[in-house]
């Protein structure tokens, strides 16, 4: 037995330690166990890798540890070999830089022929948790006819793929598998199916075969390879995932990369492209591609993604493979043309874009894209012209009719900010032109719309539910703007749009009746408008703005000489118009939705934040309803609106009114009111209040205070508080079908000879109406309403909810003592009304149900409680004092 032990310090950082164990040296049958282990500095792994030529690789770290260890005999030896390399950082030139985290196992056996040959069997080989088994020969070592050959058996690639970053680490999942050989040129050429004319010294195969979910990737290469040169002159690259499968003849400069030489063919049936979210297949993919030196032509390739066919054709030259680095992108040139009929489906499912949800189209629009000049200023151009029919939500377009084309032409500055964008919407004979810029790193974008005039016919004709014929004119239209984020505080611009100037003219059947002009700046910081104008009809506003986002500080002053809110309902909502339909717009007194309150809670300004706006109207009405001159400022502090004794004309009298109010996310629009009215027109405050259709004339007084808290309309009507008085002198009762009713049931009409007033369809006067009351949850109560007209007294105690629209009410008639002995000659009746010393007896009334046709009954005087008729009784005194008989 002999046993060898040393150990060696290189430059004081690097230590070599080796032991050995030899039993019966001499023998054939000799036995040996050598251990070595090898703690190398970085300098020295560094001077290592130098002299193997490896200068492109680098492993960075503390000292790396290698230890080896052999066992057996001198023919046939079990060797294994271990490092450590989990705390190192290991790069390669530009393309690989990584913390390895691994540790590195391998076990084999070997045999020897002599000391020129190596045989490697049943090697194991660990790299963190990814094995795989490693087998190979080694001959004629230091021999021209020397040959190297290994296999490498399936090794798990997703274990692998962590430990390169270039590979995709969720979706590569299967086994790798490959060999190699290498050997010298000559006699041997021909068994790897190369030219025997080389001249080449070292020969070279490779081969791996990539198995994963989706296919196989086999043959990947079968070449010659030199020091300098990967050659597949004779062989083709086949690439096969799949259904998918590349061919194509290479040749692979090493040593100068932009020499590369490929030129082949494209096939592919069906392939899937995944990336995050994103699965999109690929299919009937065919072409052309020839790669030469930094030259790249695509001749044509057409296919389909998912199921939207495209054609490609172009070419590239240039710096390609200079790792895509931005001073390289100015020095390679690009002509691509991409012409494609993309369906919806695939739009939405490539850009996942909210937009695209609500659009359709029944046939796919002609898409036609072309790219050409430097990678760090290139020119687009893009064409689309929509065919078939398009919806948009509930809007449907016929482009087809419209003969709509869009026109986009930018500049792509390295490969990120389109710059001078420039673009053109033709509508039939009418042109729209758009100007422009995006920038990624601010997400704004400039623009400038300038042209004019865009015929209404054109515009009929592009909306598929418009008749062409029907509207006539011209649209003029001037803005430009950006469009950029969100507004802070939560308020949403839903266009995002700020536009800086705008312009906008609308002309029907020759007579403009909407004209806009004037400065608007809307960003995220700021708004600003000066001199907007708006005129509709006879009226006109002028508008001034000034406001801050970040201080929530604005200032607005709006003027007009002549303001009828009809002008603006009829430009909007037009009667004979079908483009209100098409977008939404109602006219006439159909119910819509009600507005949720609580989103102007979270507005800028409205909700919180100081406001300070100050209203001028020299002429104001509402339809035929006429008021004064307003003049008024309208405070807000921290989101709360406070006017305090405000007056104006209302109704040919007079209003005071106090008011405070503010939006609150919880319950929407908070308020609290009081007013109050002198010599107003009754009909006219009527009216307004849309209660009947010319009930009643008269001068009227009229106060109340009130206050609620709602979300919504509905909901303010339903949770109000308050209480009002009205009272009204010397007026006239117009239409009232209640009382109608009432006179009908006692069939009197006919006997009176007119004296008692049919209460539909003929005026009746009154000397007083009068009435006050509370309003609660929605339902106004009365207790005391008195109407004293020139034949009779009316009282009425009465519940009208204004939510159900619904009545319950107790009415008391009192006719006067001129006619209880017309009364007392109605057979029956007559006894019942009257006394015997002739006093007048009040008949009594059940009005219930709808409010707009209720039923009405009589009831009998045994029926009334006490009380009741107490009520309806004491009414007549402050009116005509005390009656006989009660």
């Amino acid at each position: 037995m002999a046993e060898f032990e040393a150990s060696a310090s290189l430059n004081g950082q690097s230590v070599v330690r080796a032991s050995a164990k030899i039993a019966d040296p001499f023998s054939d049958s000799a036995l040996l166990t050598v251990d070595t282990s090898l703690h190398a500095s970085e300098e020295l792994v560094h001077n290592l890798l130098n002299a193997a030529g490896l200068d492109s690789l680098s492993i960075n770290g503390p000292a790396a540890v290698l230890e080896t260890k052999a066992e057996g005999s001198y023919d046939k030896l079990d060797l294994s070999l271990k490092t450590d390399l989990s705390e190192h950082e290991i790069s390669y030139d530009k393309w690989f830089k990584k913390k390895a985290g691994i540790s590195c196992f391998l076990k084999a056996s070997a045999t020897t022929k002599g000391i020129d040959e190596l045989s490697l069997k049943q090697a194991q080989v660990a790299i963190g948790d990814a094995a795989g088994q490693l087998s190979g020969e080694i001959s004629h070592i230091g021999s021209p006819g020397w040959d190297i050959s290994a296999y490498l058996g399936e090794t798990d690639v997703s274990k692998l793929a962590r430990f390169c970053p270039a590979l995709p680490k969720s979706d590569l999942k299967g086994t790798l598998a490959g060999w190699f050989r290498a050997f010298p040129e000559g006699v041997r050429a021909k068994e790897a199916g190369l030219p025997s004319q080389q001249s080449s010294s070292h020969l070279c195969q490779v081969g791996v075969a990539l198995t994963t979910d989706g296919g196989t990737i086999n043959k990947l290469l079968a070449a010659q390879m030199t020091p300098d040169r990967l050659r597949t002159a004779a062989q083709k690259l086949n690439f096969v995932a799949g259904e998918a499968k590349f061919e194509a003849t290479a040749n692979f400069p090493l040593a100068n990369p932009q020499d590369v030489k490929l030129g082949g063919s494209v096939a592919v049936k069906e392939m899937q492209l995944l990336h995050q979210d994103l699965a999109l297949a690929v299919s009937h993919l065919s072409g052309k591609i020839s790669l030469a030196k930094d030259r790249l032509h695509v001749e044509r390739l057409t296919g389909a993604l998912g199921q939207s066919r495209f054609e490609l054709r172009g070419r590239a030259e240039g710096p390609l493979f200079a790792g895509f680095e931005t001073e390289q992108w100015e020095k390679t040139l690009v002509d691509v043309h991409l012409s494609t009929r993309p369906l919806v489906s695939d739009l939405r499912r490539i850009f996942g874009a909210t937009f695209l949800q609500e659009l359709s189209w029944t046939r796919s629009p002609k898409v036609q894209l072309s790219a050409s000049g430097n990678l760090d200023d290139l020119a687009l151009d893009v064409h689309v012209s929509p065919r078939g029919q398009v919806s948009w939500g509930d809007i449907r377009f016929k482009p087809e009719q419209a003969k709509l084309a869009i026109t986009l032409a930018a500049r792509l500055e390295k490969l990120a900010r389109l710059s001078q964008i420039r673009g053109s919407v033709q509508l039939g004979s009418s042109v729209l032109k758009v100007t422009g810029a995006l920038d990624p790193a601010q997400p704004q974008l400039e623009f400038k719309v300038a042209r004019g005039p865009v015929r209404v016919t054109d515009i009929s004709r592009l909306f598929a539910a418009l008749d062409p014929n029907s509207a006539a004119g011209e649209l003029i239209l001037s803005a430009k703007g950006e469009l950029g984020p969100k507004v802070p505080n939560g308020a949403t611009i839903y266009s995002q749009l700020r536009p800086k100037a705008v312009s906008l003219g609308l002309v029907g059947a020759g007579q403009q009746f909407t004209d806009i002009n004037g400065s608007l700046d809307l960003s995220p910081a700021r708004l600003a408008v000066d001199n907007l104008t708006i005129k509709v009809g006879q009226s006109r506003v002028s508008l001034a703005a000034r406001g801050s986002f970040a201080d929530d500080v604005l200032q607005v002053r709006i003027k007009s000489p002549r303001l009828n809110t009809e002008d603006f309902v009829r430009a909007l909502s037009r009667p004979e118009s079908e483009l209100a339909k098409t977008v939404g717009m109602r006219s006439g007194p159909a119910r819509t939705e009600p507005t949720d309150l609580r989103q102007f809670g979270d507005l800028p300004f409205i909700g919180h934040g100081t406001v300070d706006a100050s209203l001028s109207i020299g002429d104001f009405s509402v339809g035929e309803h006429d008021f004064g001159r307003i003049d008024l400022t309208v405070p807000v502090r921290d989101g709360v609106l406070k006017i305090e004794n405000f007056k104006t004309k209302f109704c040919q009298g007079k209003l005071t009114l106090n008011l405070m109010s503010q939006f609150l996310s919880k319950c929407g629009l908070s308020f609290e009111a009081d007013f109050k009215m002198k010599k107003v027109k009754l009909e006219e405050f009527l009216s307004l209040l849309g209660v009947g259709d010319g009930l009643a004339t008269g001068r009227a007084r009229v106060s109340g205070r009130f206050q609620g808290c709602g979300g919504d309309t509905d909901e303010l009507l339903k949770f109000v508080r308050g209480r009002f008085k009205l009272k009204s002198r010397d007026g006239v009762i117009k239409k009232f079908g209640i009382l109608s009713k009432v006179f009908s049931l006692l069939d009197v009409a006919k006997m009176l000879k007119m004296d008692f007033r049919d209460f539909v369809t003929i005026n009746t006067p009154y000397k007083l109406l009068k009435c006050s009351g509370t309003v609660d949850k929605g339902v106004l109560s009365t207790r005391n309403f008195v109407l004293d007209a020139s034949s009779m007294k009316i009282t009425a105690v009465c519940d009208i909810d204004l939510v159900r629209e619904t009545i319950d009410a107790t009415i008391g008639v009192f006719l006067m003592p001129a006619t209880g002995n017309i009364l007392n000659m109605i057979p029956i009746l007559g006894p019942v009304i009257t006394q015997r010393n002739k006093t007048l007896i009040p008949a009594y009334f059940r009005v219930h149900g709808d409010l707009s046709n209720p039923t009405v009954r009589p009831l009998p005087i045994q029926t009334i409680s006490n009380q009741v008729a107490k009520t309806l009784q004491d009414l007549l005194r402050p009116v005509g004092g005390k009656q006989n008989g009660m």
